[in-house]
């Protein structure tokens, strides 16, 4: 199947056929990477993060990067009362 390259302001955009794009799952708008390989022109689409998993936020962490944590003290409203019987 072919595409065609055209003209975007001082730049080239590639129209990419429907069924490519449905086959991808990709639509206008969507992220892709591209690169050079030999003679051609090679692309793929970047899957969109649309949430992360805490499990996963902290399978990262090691001890080369633990963030660094400081207490300050209470300033007004963020004081819990545990006292509160309401």
């Amino acid at each position: 199947m072919k595409g065609q390259i055209a003209q975007w302001g001082n730049s080239a955009a590639i129209r990419i056929p429907k069924p490519i794009l449905e086959d991808l799952r990709i639509a206008a708008g969507s992220e892709v990477e591209m690169w050079v390989e030999g003679h051609e022109l090679r692309m793929r689409a970047v899957p969109a993060v649309t949430s992360y998993r805490l499990e996963d936020l902290l399978s990262q962490i090691s001890p080369d990067n633990i963030p660094e944590m400081e207490e300050w003290p209470p300033v007004g409203a963020e004081i819990i009362d545990d006292d509160y019987s309401g």
